[in-house]
């Protein structure tokens, strides 16, 4: 079953956490870290997925038998932008079905200082009936394609996860050739139970930094066509439900850092860099804060 919105986004958060810091490299937010063209990158990939009028949205779903990218451009959408603080600008997007009242909500950060961007995808019945079946849940899905130009093959740096054994998060790696297919999943709904949600994708221009937070049972797959693409979709394993009248569930949550060159030990700082500066903090505060709260008299 998928986790209920509250304090559910703290769990995923955490879990991005734990993965900062199993990278190594350094921490800080120094801007010159940073190249343009990996701004340039990432705001691409913001205005291709999040911004234009139809949308590659980096989700997806299956509602009542339909897909959600036929669904959502028929249902009203409102868009609201929120600037956090200085360093990041949170973006909320929202569908309605006319019909059954189901609310779909992405919420994606924007990050000013880093070649960074996160979301989530909500899913709340407004209606006062059951909602029809809302399946294959799909809390990243997005399709990359190398250029016609290049010879170079998508390269996948992945980890072992927790096996209990001395090959315990072993780095690994795969080309991913055409008709590939690199599929993932922890044993026993442990999060990192022999699998691991977080991946390093070499591209023929650079790279991108994938993680998936959820501390529960999820699946990933990266799967290459017979041309130039590549399909990453990630989340949970299983989804098949309905949703009572009031009711809200959400998927993992998704983050992208986009890096640029061929240095491999470079992006992971850069992730690693952007994990202290932007997430460790607030789950810093945030602990703080419930320390306080659980010592009062």
């Amino acid at each position: 079953m998928l986790f209920r919105a509250r304090g559910s986004r703290r769990a995923g958060r955490l879990v991005l956490m734990v993965l900062g810091i199993l990278v190594q490299g350094g921490a800080g937010r120094p801007a010159e870290f940073v190249t343009p063209g990996e701004m340039l990158r990432k705001s691409d990939w913001i205005k291709t997925h999040l911004e234009t009028a139809r949308p590659g949205l980096p989700f997806s779903f299956v509602y009542g038998g339909r897909a959600s990218g036929d669904l959502l451009q028929a249902w009203p959408k409102n868009t609201e932008t929120t600037r956090i603080d200085a360093a990041s600008t949170r973006r909320a997007m929202t569908w309605t079905d006319p019909a059954s009242g189901l609310e779909v909500r992405c919420v994606a950060v924007d990050y000013a200082d880093f070649p960074a961007v996160e979301w989530t995808v909500y899913f709340k019945n407004n209606g006062k009936q059951n909602t029809p079946i809302l399946e294959k849940i799909q809390g990243l899905d997005v399709t990359l394609e190398r250029g016609q130009e290049t010879l170079k093959e998508f390269v996948l740096h992945y980890w072992k996860g927790d096996t209990s054994a001395p090959d315990l998060y072993q780095p690994l790696e795969r080309t991913l050739v055409a008709n590939a297919v690199e599929r993932f999943a922890p044993v026993g709904g442990r999060g990192s139970n022999g699998a691991f949600p977080y991946y390093n994708l070499v591209t023929p221009d650079g790279g991108v930094m994938i993680a998936v937070g959820w501390p529960g049972q999820w699946a990933s797959s990266f799967a290459r066509d017979a041309g130039r693409s590549l399909r990453i979709s990630a989340g949970q394993e299983i989804t098949h439900l309905t949703l009572k009248p009031g009711e809200q569930v959400r998927t993992p949550l998704a983050a992208l850092v986009f890096w640029q060159g061929e240095n491999l030990a470079r992006s992971q700082n850069l992730w690693r860099r952007w994990m202290f500066a932007s997430v460790t903090t607030a789950f810093h505060v945030l602990t703080q804060v419930a320390c306080s709260y659980f010592s009062m008299p």
